[in-house]
């Protein structure tokens, strides 16, 4: 399992469609096929105030209408509540993804670019599968990256222009009637600004999804050639052979450890945004569990690929049993909790079933419409 052309694709057409935005702290080079890091200066001025200013406004003015009617303050009707919530959602998830992306860009991006490199140094000597007809993968990234600008256009000019269904245009309606001009004004401004925020939660998510797909393939990708390496007679027919063999495999190892942190507590620190997290589990838990299970594969062909072997036998079974199987972890602050096993995909799944219908079923569902209605 590998990158394809078409999932490399995906990454040329974000960068197509969101060219004319302002320059970001991570971007996608087409030349050179690689992340690069936008260092801290004047470039970054125009995203600062995209995030720290239009983006972090919008979730203050949803968070206020929302926090307004829990405690009776504003009176907002059950469709009220619900626009201002799904603008609330996205527009802190994308906040905090976008300073996380900030803060980590560095080390993302260098994980990235090795992984990228470490893939084509495995495969430079090998022969690559071909690739799958149809690229299902390849695809349905693409016709996400897709969606996701179209549904960016959409937002702004149906909801925002047309239906007035935005949470600055609610916030006037349910101020009095003789506010200051200098406020409309700045309502007004936001309203028309909308499309800053739209569009940088459109991009982030992008990203995101984008650059993790291909980096779990990217990762597979290794795992597959150093498998079909370990099968090989080449590698085992010298100990100088073997050495590079398992230099590769530590490699992989450092690179992975860079990269990877899996993380579970935004189900549980945010449950509003769960279905988001549970579309992503369902694609990127399988890819994450594959690479342990053909790590383990690889110790598997490393026991057979030793009976050839004449020389410091004895040493070279320590040190194989001392080389521990690839994979990754989920945790909270590098803390880790479970590993990623294809007998966790199960447990994972159904204790977030679990505690999902848990909390349903405890919500009085006429008690909160009546009060919704109020």
């Amino acid at each position: 399992m590998g990158v394809t052309p078409l999932v490399w694709r995906a990454l040329d057409r974000f960068k197509s469609y969101f060219s004319l935005l302002w320059t970001h702290p991570n971007e996608w080079d087409v030349t050179q096929k690689k992340l690069v890091i936008t260092p801290i200066s004047t470039k970054l001025i125009s995203w600062m105030i995209s995030v720290f200013v239009f983006l972090n406004m919008l979730n203050i003015v949803s968070l206020c209408l929302l926090v307004g009617k829990l405690f009776g303050f504003v009176r907002l009707s059950l469709s009220g509540t619900l626009v201002a919530l799904g603008w609330w959602v996205p527009a802190t998830f994308a906040f905090f993804i976008e300073v996380l992306g900030w803060i980590f860009a560095e080390s993302g991006v260098n994980a990235f670019n090795c992984i990228s490199s470490m893939e084509q140094k495995l495969w430079s000597h090998l022969t690559r599968p071909s690739p799958p007809t149809p690229d299902w993968t390849g695809i349905a990234l693409n016709k996400l990256i897709d969606l996701l600008f179209a549904q960016a256009i959409f937002l702004y000019i149906y909801l925002v222009l047309i239906c007035r269904l935005d949470p600055y245009y609610q916030l006037e309606s349910i101020l009095p009637a003789l506010i200051s001009l200098p406020v409309k004004f700045l309502l007004h401004l936001f309203r028309v600004t909308m499309w800053i925020p739209i569009f940088q939660v459109a991009r982030i998510s992008a990203f995101i999804i984008s650059t993790a797909t291909i980096a779990a393939y990217l990762a597979l990708s290794c795992i597959s050639a150093l498998e079909k390496a370990a099968t090989s007679r080449k590698t085992w027919k010298n100990s100088e052979s073997i050495a590079t063999h398992l230099l590769n495999y530590a490699s992989c190892q450092l690179v992975f450890g860079i990269g990877y942190d899996f993380y579970i507590s935004i189900y549980l620190h945010a449950p509003l945004i769960a279905g988001i997290i549970a579309a992503a589990m369902v694609m990127m838990l399988p890819l994450c569990t594959d690479i342990y299970e053909n790590s383990k594969e690889i110790h598997a062909t490393w026991r057979n690929g030793m009976v050839g072997v004449k020389n410091d036998v004895k040493y070279l079974r320590r040190k194989l049993r001392s080389i521990q199987v690839i994979a990754l972890y989920g945790g909270i602050n590098g803390y880790n909790l479970y590993k990623c096993t294809r007998s966790m995909i199960s447990a994972y799944f159904s204790a977030v079933i679990s505690y999902t219908i848990t909390a349903t079923l405890s919500i009085d569902l006429t008690r909160s419409l009546n009060y919704l209605e109020r």
